[in-house]
C-alpha cells in the first residue's frame, strides 16, 4: 500500500504550478521571446514558472516560520511565568531544566541549579518518598505524585506536592511542584514540628 501522504503530494504540486502560472499571466516577463524558437520558449516559460513557485515557497516557509516564532515566544512565556515549579530531570534524576517558579521553590540562582540532583533538594527523611516517586513513574509510564519537603533555607518548610510523568523515551522526567505549604499547618510532612536537617553529603538515590 501507498503512503496516503504522497497522494496529496500531487495535487499540492499541482495547486503550486496554478498559481505560478496565474501570477505570470498578471505579472508578464519583459524579456523578448519573439525572437526564439517554440522549444526555447517553453523552456523560458518552464523556468520562469519555476521560479515563481520557488518565491511562492519562499514566502510561505517565511510564514510559517513567523507563527513558529509566534508560538515558541507565547509558549515560553506561558512556561517560564506559571505560578507552578516545572522541572525536567533526566533518567538520573539530574536537573535539566526549570521555570522560574521551580528555582524559587528550591532556593536557588536558575544557572546554578541545572546539572544537579533534585534530590539533594529532598529534605533527607523524605528523599526514599522521592527516589521511590522516580522509580514509580519510570515504571508505570503514567502520572504519579508525592508530597515533600524541600530544603529551601527558610525558617519555616516548603511542602511541595510533585506530579511528574516520564517522557516515552524514557529518558527524562516532566515535573509539576505545587506550593501547599499554606495549606498545611506548621509541622512538616510527616506531623512532627519542623526542624531544618541539612546536609551537604552527596544525594545517594534517596538513603539519608
Amino acid at each position: 500500500m501507498g503512503n496516503p501522504k504522497d497522494k496529496t503530494r500531487p495535487t499540492v504540486t499541482t495547486e503550486l504550478r496554478r498559481n505560478a502560472e496565474a501570477h505570470l499571466q498578471v505579472n508578464p516577463s519583459e524579456g523578448c521571446l519573439s525572437d526564439i524558437n517554440d522549444d526555447t520558449r517553453r523552456l523560458v516559460h518552464e523556468l520562469e514558472v519555476h521560479q515563481v513557485e520557488l518565491e511562492m515557497q519562499n514566502a510561505e516557509l517565511r510564514h510559517v516560520r513567523y507563527e513558529l516564532e509566534s508560538a515558541l515566544e507565547k509558549y515560553t512565556d506561558l512556561y517560564e511565568f506559571a505560578p507552578i515549579g516545572f522541572v525536567t530531570l533526566d533518567r538520573n534524576g539530574v536537573i535539566d531544566t526549570l521555570n522560574l517558579a521551580g528555582a524559587s521553590l528550591i532556593g536557588g540562582v536558575r544557572s546554578k541549579l541545572t546539572d544537579r540532583h533534585f534530590g539533594q533538594f529532598v529534605a533527607i527523611k523524605h528523599r526514599p518518598v522521592f527516589s521511590d516517586f522516580l522509580d514509580k513513574v519510570l515504571a508505570c509510564k503514567i502520572k504519579e505524585s508525592c508530597e515533600v519537603e524541600l530544603m529551601s533555607g527558610g525558617a519555616q518548610p516548603t511542602i511541595v506536592r510533585i506530579e511528574g510523568m516520564a517522557t516515552a523515551s524514557g529518558q527524562e522526567f516532566r515535573l509539576a511542584l505545587i506550593d501547599i505549604t499554606k495549606r498545611l499547618p506548621t509541622t512538616s510532612v510527616s506531623g512532627l514540628p519542623y526542624q531544618a536537617d541539612y546536609t551537604d553529603e552527596k544525594f545517594d538515590g534517596g538513603k539519608p
